[in-house]
């Protein structure tokens, strides 16, 4: 039943490429803007998955496909991982296909791009549109009828683990049952800071001691900077800077913390600085730049008690993760035995019984008990964070027609191929050996 309730990081990858095979992408491509640099981008490895090469310009041919989503910043990261992330299991998926024989034929590629309305005149597939079409995007006929290729001999894999899916009688049963219930009453909710813990001095020592290199403090430096067009007025602050005099309107950097957001021109400048001849004044682009060490701080290790507290709470954490089932048992005995618990609880009625699953991690055996049972008080199941008991106030039935049980069991066998197919991305990931060029695609 778990299974069922989980988010799969590659969910999105599946549905994309079962949807992919066509140009229509591409040919988008072109309003985009910017689609003159795929052609231009080099072989240049962003990733090796298993000593495969996967591009540059496969990396910003796909970027290309999000647009203007790039251009806001808090998920411009984000995307640019789950590109990558989707042409590393797609060379993952594409290898095991060609392992496996699943290799798509020049006939059904073929068969493919002439039905493809991108390349069609008056329905008919047009061999000078096709040409065209891609020649403006700077591809090669080969080139395109290869990811074409690919795109289909990685469809053929996933059909077939996706048509070997099926439910168990017991798994209809259970999600059958599930759907039918509506049940009303109440979930307690114990989480790790409903634990009274205390953590001792020695706790804290030992604590320190045995994680010292947890607590190393890096060698930093604090550099400020002005740019100035004009030479006197930079010359100005040079002078005031030598007698030790206070100069505002400058920009300060942590280093090496902030090091991505000082001038990459100046970084050279960073090497020449120290306590002893602090100040350097260089020409730049803009003007004039005086770089300031204003400050530096020596490597080693933090003292007990600057981390005393940071240490407090890491442990007092640890112990009530420990002990929250615990309580969230003892809760589950005093409610049992009828009596008031002091801890937060939502209330529901008339609630989907499989609605549960999306608050609880529950099993097959566990839907059949709160269902059937005559017991009031179950649990404790695990909540995102700490644990809850639920206390089932009032149960009730409904009939579910033929035309709800064909459809719900539809969804349910098509919920059950996502979550095969993504478990077995999830082994073939695994088992990779994936290489990353960071420096390459900047992150």
């Amino acid at each position: 039943m778990s299974m069922y309730s989980l988010v799969y990081k590659n969910k999105k990858f599946v549905a994309g490429v079962i949807g992919l095979v066509s140009l229509s992408f591409l040919v988008w491509l072109l309003w985009v803007g910017g689609v003159g640099d795929i052609a231009n981008i080099g072989q240049n490895c962003v990733a090796k998955v298993d000593g495969s090469c996967i591009t540059l310009r496969d990396y910003r041919r796909e970027l290309l496909r999000y647009g203007d989503l790039l251009q806001n910043k808090d998920m411009e990261q984000l995307l640019r991982e789950q590109v990558l992330e989707s042409l590393i299991v797609q060379e993952l998926l594409y290898a095991k296909a060609k392992k496996l024989g699943f290799l798509a034929s020049n006939q059904e590629v073929i068969d493919l791009i002439k039905s493809d309305p991108s390349f069609q005149e008056n329905g008919i597939f047009s061999i000078s549109k096709y040409k065209e079409s891609l020649a403006r995007l700077g591809l090669e006929p080969a080139e395109y009828e290869e990811y074409i290729r690919k795109i289909l001999t990685i469809q053929k894999l996933l059909n077939l683990i996706g048509n070997a899916v099926y439910l168990t009688p017991k798994e209809e049963e259970v999600n059958l049952l599930s759907q039918s219930f509506e049940i009303g009453g109440r979930i307690y909710i114990i989480n790790p800071e409903d634990v009274p813990v205390s953590v001792s001095e020695k706790e804290i020592l030992d604590f320190y001691t045995q994680n010292r290199e947890n607590f190393k403090r890096e060698p930093t430096k604090v550099v400020r900077l002005w740019i100035e067009k004009d030479k006197q007025k930079a010359e100005e602050i040079y002078r005031a800077l030598r007698n030790r005099q206070e100069v505002p309107n400058f920009k300060e950097f942590k280093l090496p913390q902030q090091e991505g957001e000082f001038p990459t021109e100046l970084k050279g400048e960073l090497n020449r600085l120290s306590p002893t001849e602090p100040i350097s004044l260089v020409k730049t682009g803009e003007g004039y730049a005086i770089v300031f060490l204003f400050k530096e701080e020596i490597g080693g290790y933090k003292s007990l008690e600057e981390v005393k507290a940071e240490i407090e709470k890491t442990l007092k954490e640890k112990k009530a993760q420990e002990q929250v089932k615990s309580l969230a048992e003892k809760v589950k005995e005093e409610l049992t035995q009828g009596k008031d618990v002091p801890y937060r609880f939502f209330e529901f009625s008339k609630t989907p019984a499989l609605q549960l699953l999306s608050v609880m991690k529950l099993g097959e055996r566990d839907i059949f008990e709160i269902l059937l049972s005559k017991e009031k008080v179950f649990g404790p199941y695990p909540l995102l964070r700490g644990y809850g008991v639920l206390v089932v106030q009032e149960r009730s039935k409904k009939e579910i027609d033929q035309r709800q049980r064909a459809e719900f069991i539809k969804d349910l066998l098509s919920l059950k191929k996502d979550a095969t197919i993504n478990y077995y991305i999830e082994s073939l990931r695994k088992g990779a050996k994936v290489k990353i060029n960071r420096e390459l695609i900047g992150g």
